[in-house]
């Protein structure tokens, strides 16, 4: 039986983001869950999707994914969890934004770049997606050649938590007395940081790692 994947992306983008320790949580997660951990410089976040998709007859599922995002301890097994379709999770970050420029596409349905789960099923549809230099090219071409796929947007967002500033995932409720633990170590399992400046992304990911470390013990 055919192991699954992790492939992990640096792109240009998050160059300057010191992702050692994000990096070591999904080798422990790996290691838990008898999964293979690739990680991979690209030149582009779409050269890195589709060197990903090369693997898709070696693995049975591959979730590629940014390589800022941290995964908790006791993220339960994603694989388990979803069908043979492509998975994504919609993108909630800039609704305005993504209307502006995919004005036809239907919004319920517009995933974000940077977490997906993929199989042999879909190594023609990655294949056929032209390169493009940004992140935003990519997201583009990609939600339009999903526009008549069978896309799996069940797995819920605790397994994607991303735009964690924006939404205020990083603050605590000051109603719980003593207990600071911020919203997204609570309540969330992926961590995806992509979007912190590389000084706020840093600093945050020192603090996890000095906080949590115990819990990635391999």
């Amino acid at each position: 039986m055919k192991r699954n994947a992790i492939f992990r992306i640096t792109h240009p983008n998050i160059l300057e983001h010191n992702t050692s320790f994000a990096e070591h949580t999904w080798k422990y997660w790996c290691n838990s869950h008898n999964c293979d951990l690739i990680s991979n410089n690209a030149a582009t976040y779409s050269e890195g999707v589709k060197l990903a998709n090369t693997y898709t007859e070696k693995y049975s599922k591959i979730f590629i994914i940014d390589a800022t995002a941290i995964v908790k301890w006791n993220c339960p097994n994603i694989f388990e969890l979803v069908d043979d379709r492509l998975v994504g999770w919609r993108d909630m970050g800039d609704l305005k934004s993504i209307y502006n420029r995919m004005q036809k596409q239907d919004l319920t349905r517009f995933i974000n770049y940077g977490s997906i789960i993929i199989n042999s099923k879909h190594k023609e549809l990655i294949n056929n997606l032209p390169v493009t230099d940004t992140i935003i090219d990519f997201e583009n071409v990609l939600n339009n050649a999903l526009e008549l796929v069978d896309v799996n947007l069940d797995i819920t967002k605790d397994f994607n938590l991303n735009y964690m500033l924006k939404y205020d995932w990083l603050s605590h409720n000051w109603q719980d007395g003593d207990d600071k633990t911020p919203f997204f170590m609570k309540y969330a399992y992926i961590w995806r940081l992509d979007n912190l400046e590389k000084a706020m992304y840093n600093n945050l990911a020192q603090q996890l790692e000095a906080g949590l470390k115990e819990h990635y013990i391999l």
